[in-house]
């Protein structure tokens, strides 16, 4: 049969991307059904009362306190309910479908006796349908509301809200004002108290509202784990990169991926609103990339978060972007190849000046291994404390100034001839890259002229001692970001801010100086879904980053 054929259609897997398509339409189409209901029911109290069908209610209960109780109160309460159900639906929460359903009846059988039109009801009619339909796209053991999306529902009610207000006066009928049409024929607010006591309504629906809401969003579930040493540890012996050592900030959960009962690969991340923001790349056994990420994914999408993953590479954002995912260029890290390094020629004739003078006047270079004193991390202190002269310290992608962090990398000091300690240096390290980076870099006031330059140099020849092939510079943010015609919008805007936003940050300096040491650049991406606004993105970022824990 022709109709049997159309079904077959739909079933072959060579049209399962139609199928998906189809249901998003019915599905949004839904949503956005919920959103005109509840408009609709907002502001048809401030219509006229042809909307009212029981005449029953104008002979008999013509009262401020009657009316009032009978037509407003429902409707709005039944608007905004509709507003917050249709939020939750849109995010597919589970725990929405019975209370929707409830409040989708509630509405039906009133617009069935308070309505003349018929419009309405066949539009709440089809809604239940649709919901009852949908159920099994209501999936999501949890209801997050992000930035993005109460941002836009903040946008509607306060539009609803100066709607009810400015409309409700322009209709007010008392002693004092007369309204153009017969109170018989109009009588939409009656009087100054009774729109007083719809405001007082707004209230209460505010008050409902919110109750409702946190009913959807009970008892949050946190994917991951809280930081175990000895488990990361075990983890990070499979495959390791640059940012790793952040996990011992204790500022981030892990989320491990496990294959054949044991951890195979991982990632840290910090969860900010509905954001999952994810530090660097995944570490562990890499050979269980593809699997790990689309497990993350959809544990993610499970719960209603959104994974951000931030400063990963080139490698590993072109995976993530066939998720979905847009990414923008952070900007690029300094990659120095330690064997090759040499202060030999014209171009290091001021590196070698400046290391020269730092020894010449006396000072050590030294690095030291954990465990460290109670004495030594105080001196430490002393140091960072001056060094940051009051500012808050950052934390998520850089490191801050912590006993249990500092106590699980090596430290490189700085001593002067009488021994005192002028400037220290956190060092991560990387087996599987091959390479050492730095962390917290802080000096006193009156540590030698060129302490950075003195430090890079030791550092680099540490790393080549030690054997490692490479040493890393650390991110140059927006460094050849958004240059070419084609470049993204967001990436031009963050090229316009490299090259005129330097009274803010010296981003083209920070460049200029790295360029000194490093031998080549490797870019760093920013990946984030593309229903996230970047905006949101960023501030999210800021929001952990100047929260250590």
């Amino acid at each position: 049969m022709p109709i049997f054929h159309k079904f077959q259609f739909f079933k072959n897997k060579n049209n399962y991307l139609v199928l998906e398509v189809t249901r998003a339409f019915f599905f949004y189409s839904m949503v956005g059904l919920f959103y005109l209901s509840g408009i609709i029911l907002i502001l048809m109290v401030t219509s006229h009362d042809a909307i009212i069908n029981l005449p029953i209610i104008k002979d008999r209960f013509y009262g401020l306190a009657s009316m009032a109780l009978i037509r407003q109160v429902p409707s709005l309460l039944l608007g905004f309910a509709l507003l917050v159900c249709g939020r939750a639906i849109g995010n597919r929460s589970a725990k929405a479908f019975f209370p929707t359903l409830i409040f989708l009846s509630a509405a039906v059988l009133y617009t069935i006796f308070f309505y003349r039109s018929f419009a309405p009801t066949v539009v709440l009619i089809l809604l239940v349908i649709l919901l009852w339909l949908s159920r099994p796209n209501l999936y999501r053991r949890q209801l997050i509301i992000s930035h993005e999306d109460g941002f836009l529902d903040g946008l509607i009610w306060s539009f609803l809200s100066i709607s009810y207000f400015i409309l409700g006066y322009t209709n007010l009928v008392d002693s004092h004002h007369q309204s153009r049409i017969s109170l018989e024929e109009h009588f939409s607010v009656p009087s100054f108290h009774w729109w007083l006591m719809g405001l007082l309504t707004l209230v209460l629906i505010a008050i409902s509202s919110t109750v409702l809401i946190l009913f959807l969003k009970y008892r949050r579930v946190e994917i991951g784990l809280p930081f175990d040493k000895e488990r990361f540890e075990q983890i990070i012996k499979k495959g390791d990169h640059h940012y790793t050592g952040l996990a011992y900030l204790q500022d981030k959960r892990i989320w491990y991926y496990q294959a054949q009962g044991q951890d195979q690969i991982a990632l840290q991340f910090r969860a900010q609103g509905d954001k999952l923001l994810v530090m660097g790349d995944f570490f562990g056994d890499r050979n269980y990339f593809d699997e790990a990420l689309e497990a993350f994914m959809s544990e993610a999408d499970l719960y209603n978060y959104h994974p951000v993953f931030y400063e990963v590479s080139e490698q590993e954002v072109m995976a993530i972007h066939d998720h979905g995912f847009d990414f923008i260029k952070l900007g690029e890290e300094g990659i120095v190849a330690s064997t090759q390094f040499s202060l030999s020629g014209k171009k290091k004739q001021n590196l070698r000046s400046v290391s020269n003078q730092v020894e010449k006047a006396g000072y050590v270079f030294s690095v030291l291994k954990p465990p460290y004193s109670k004495e030594l991390i105080a001196s430490l202190k002393v140091i960072s404390d001056e060094w940051l002269a009051g500012r808050k310290e950052m934390g998520f992608s850089l490191g801050f100034f912590d006993d249990f962090y500092l106590g699980h990398s090596d430290i490189a000091i700085l001593r002067s001839r009488e021994g005192e300690i002028v400037a220290f240096v956190t060092i991560e390290k990387s087996d599987t890259e091959k390479m050492l980076s730095v962390d917290l870099m802080r000096y006193l006031n009156k540590a030698p002229k060129g302490v950075m330059d003195a430090l890079f140099i030791r550092l680099i020849n540490h790393a080549k001692l030690e054997g490692f092939d490479f040493f890393n510079m650390g991110m140059c943010p927006l460094s050849n970001v958004g240059k070419n015609r084609f470049s993204f919008f967001n990436e031009k805007m963050g090229y316009l801010l490299y090259q005129y936003g330097s009274q803010i940050y010296s981003f083209d300096g920070l460049r200029h100086y790295k360029q000194k040491f490093a031998h080549k650049w490797v870019p760093y991406y920013i990946a984030y879904p593309k229903q996230c606004l970047f905006l949101f993105v960023i501030l999210a970022l800021v929001q952990v980053s100047y929260r250590q824990k």
